[in-house]
């Protein structure tokens, strides 16, 4: 056989092999475990037991539906917007197994903090009663990034209304304690949550945050003034007073927000000054700081002549 044929035929071979490597490797393979992880049968809530407000959609009581499957495989290349939607649209998990995988992917520290974040919600929904113990492995993880510890301990907030009153203890305790977590975003979480439950630390954190000198206080400082206010502690509005100016936007916004919420008439010059910023932020709250005062002050105004007009008597008719 001539050597240039046959080299020509060597070269066709090869690129034909590769061609045809490349389209084994290409096919989608994420459902092919399935058979051996998942042998059981998917079957449906009967539609009594699946809220009214989700009559459109039925709870999963199966190991795992084709969409669940694609949110817990490990290797499932799945783009995270199409796990959040199929999670999102999940009323309820009930089956064991269901639920173990999603206990998987919430424990997960190298799955989308976002995919998560909809593991934890549907978890929520499903009443899973060991949701708190989950969530606490995940803050004692060193291996989380602050951004999930954070939503961690936001879900975990969510769970001081729990109807189970050792659950609810467990939880108070480990949320009071995060209060003085290393990371701030943490922190943040964990007073929210203490504010909305209107316990007493949360009022007493809060004002040491806001009169905390020092410059890595800022990182907190607009949450305490928005505390303050959510808590009604007027006795620190001289203290807010004080950030109304502040060159950090986001603590002067925090302190304009607050004082006008609570009609304060002295820093209407203050107000007056950041509706003239060149920061448009500032800017918009600073006008929308006024217009509050000033709607307040008519109200005012308008309070004795109505209160004249109901004390004054009928005139009798002839």
């Amino acid at each position: 056989m001539d050597y240039r044929l046959y080299k020509r035929l060597i070269i066709i071979v090869m690129v034909c092999g590769s061609a045809l490597a490349a389209w084994i490797y290409a096919r989608p393979v994420a459902i092919a475990p399935a058979s051996k992880v998942l042998p059981q049968v998917q079957t449906i809530v009967p539609e009594s037991e699946v809220n009214e407000a989700d009559n459109s959609k039925k709870a999963l009581c199966s190991p795992f539906t084709r969409e669940l499957l694609l949110v817990c495989e490990p290797n499932s290349d799945a783009r995270f917007s199409t796990k959040c939607d199929t999670l999102a649209h999940i009323p309820t998990v009930k089956h064991p197994d269901d639920v173990a995988a999603l206990v998987a992917v919430l424990i997960n520290e190298k799955e989308d903090g976002r995919v998560r974040n909809e593991v934890a919600n549907l978890l929520g929904r499903s009443k899973f009663v060991g949701l708190s113990d989950v969530l606490i492995q995940v803050l004692h993880n060193d291996e989380e990034e602050p951004r999930f510890r954070a939503f961690a301990a936001q879900h975990l907030g969510m769970q001081l209304n729990n109807s189970d009153l050792e659950i609810r203890s467990r939880v108070n305790e480990k949320v009071h304690n995060l209060v003085y977590d290393r990371h701030f975003e943490v922190r943040r979480e964990a007073l929210l949550a203490l504010v909305r439950q209107k316990d007493p630390q949360a009022a007493k954190c809060a004002v040491d945050w806001l009169h905390d000198s020092a410059k890595e206080a800022d990182i907190t400082r607009d949450l305490a003034i928005r505390c303050v206010y959510d808590l009604e502690l007027r006795a620190e509005i001289p203290t807010v007073r004080t950030y109304v100016r502040s060159p950090n936007e986001i603590i002067q916004i925090a302190a304009i927000v607050a004082l006008s919420q609570w009609d304060d008439e002295e820093s209407r010059s203050a107000f007056q000054e950041a509706a003239a910023s060149k920061i448009v932020r500032v800017q918009r709250c600073g006008k929308a700081a006024l217009q509050r005062l000033d709607k307040f002050k008519t109200a005012e105004n308008d309070k004795p002549a109505n209160t004249q007009a109901a004390a004054a008597p009928l005139k009798k008719v002839n």
